[in-house]
């Protein structure tokens, strides 16, 4: 029972915490071309009443699925259709899907695996790079909930037929809010297929869940198509055999997850200044830590042959993180570092593993705490700095 009270105290500061740095500064946010335009489709949905079938344009060319609009119009209704309303029903659904996945360590997990997960969502909660992500009005900004829901339904896919075709519905939703979102379907459902006791899913519900969701993705196949064979111009697909080779043999997924998770990432929403920010003497000591501290677990954790001390989580693990990055970096995708908040909180589960070694919690805690320290650093200075003008983050609105 005690152990039981100390993880409930433990979900109560992890999700306060995520929610105050989430939910502070409501009127600093990133505000350019790519937020404007989500903007303009949601008043566009409302002003016409019909939603669209696609969304806006990708960093490749290609548009993405219309569904990256829909819950956006849904949520004007609740928070308005201008910028500031739209952004925070980001933060708000960001603050749900922290609560959410407490939720998932307290019922569903025990053990080992509970104080793992909640190590992993403790990460999650003060991450830099997620806290930057998950205050944008991005569509790929509200795939956390529902990563923590198709990671929860994958689990329980055996349980009974409501969870089978409650799997197939929620991947429809991930497959079409972002397409980084499809990786991640196509992996837990290789690890479905792969799994020796398969045929206890009940796959007839699982595809039934899926059919009645994702019939709005032939939409964006057709547009794929025509964008490949010519028939629509503006975009860069396909890509050649150079581009898909240089984006296999870099390993981005790999580079970009382990400088997100570290905690060290924010050259990418401050460019130029970054220099200004990691200047600040307590962010130098913070980012010099954590990078020691990452390097040290990461080599220990190689060097004992990588040790997976989890049970549930494993095949999580396995096939969630593991088999997202090898899809994509087959594929030629060139990663993003937004595309891991489709497996939310995955990556920050697996860096609490390396970190804790089989020894001890205490280097998540460092960790997190020095995580903390660099997100409210990086709020200040962006309060302070009116933005990051020039760079990834811009000008505040």
């Amino acid at each position: 029972m005690r152990t039981d009270r100390t993880a409930l105290v433990t979900i109560f500061a992890i999700v306060v915490a995520g929610s105050a740095i989430r939910l502070a500064a409501p009127h600093e946010f990133e505000f350019k071309a790519d937020e404007a335009r989500m903007v303009d489709l949601v008043r566009d949905a409302r002003a016409t009443g019909e939603l669209p079938w696609l969304g806006m344009a990708t960093s490749q060319g290609a548009r993405n699925p219309g569904m990256s609009v829909w819950p956006f119009v849904a949520l004007s209704y609740v928070f308005g259709s201008d910028g500031f309303g739209l952004t925070q029903s980001v933060r708000v659904l960001n603050v749900l899907a922290l609560a959410a996945a407490a939720a998932f360590g307290w019922w569903r997990l025990r053990g080992a695996d509970r104080h793992l997960w909640l190590a992993g969502v403790l990460l999650a909660a003060v991450n830099p790079m997620e806290v930057v992500l998950q205050r944008k009005l991005w569509a790929q900004s509200i795939l956390p909930i529902f990563a923590v829901l198709i990671l929860w339904l994958w689990i329980d896919r055996k349980k009974s037929w409501a969870h089978a075709a409650g799997l197939g519905a929620v991947a429809a939703i991930v497959a079409q809010i972002h397409p980084s979102g499809m990786f991640v379907v196509a992996a837990l459902f290789a690890g479905a297929l792969w799994d020796r006791h398969r045929r206890d899913l009940r796959w007839g519900a699982a595809a039934l869940g899926f059919a009645a969701l994702a019939w709005p993705l032939l939409f964006w196949v057709r547009h794929v198509i025509d964008m490949a064979t010519g028939a629509t111009t503006g975009g860069s697909l396909p890509m050649s055999l150079d581009t898909w080779l240089l984006n296999v043999v870099s390993f981005r997924y790999v580079h970009l997850l382990l400088s997100n998770v570290a905690g060290v990432a924010m050259r990418h929403s401050l460019g130029t200044h970054f220099a200004a920010f990691v200047a600040q003497p307590v962010v130098f000591v913070a980012h010099a830590v954590l990078i020691v501290i990452a390097l040290v677990a990461i080599g220990r954790w190689l060097l004992r042959r990588c040790p997976v001390s989890a049970d549930e989580l494993k095949p999580l693990l396995v096939w969630g993180l593991l088999g997202t990055g090898i899809l994509m970096t087959a594929a030629g995708v060139f990663v993003q570092r937004h595309y891991y908040l489709g497996l939310f909180p995955l990556p920050y589960v697996a860096f609490a593993l390396v970190l804790r070694g089989n020894e001890s919690w205490m280097p998540v805690y460092v960790v997190a705490a020095l995580q903390l320290v660099v997100s409210a650093a990086f709020l200040m200075f962006i309060h302070a700095n009116g933005g990051a003008p020039g760079a990834e983050f811009g000008l505040l609105p």
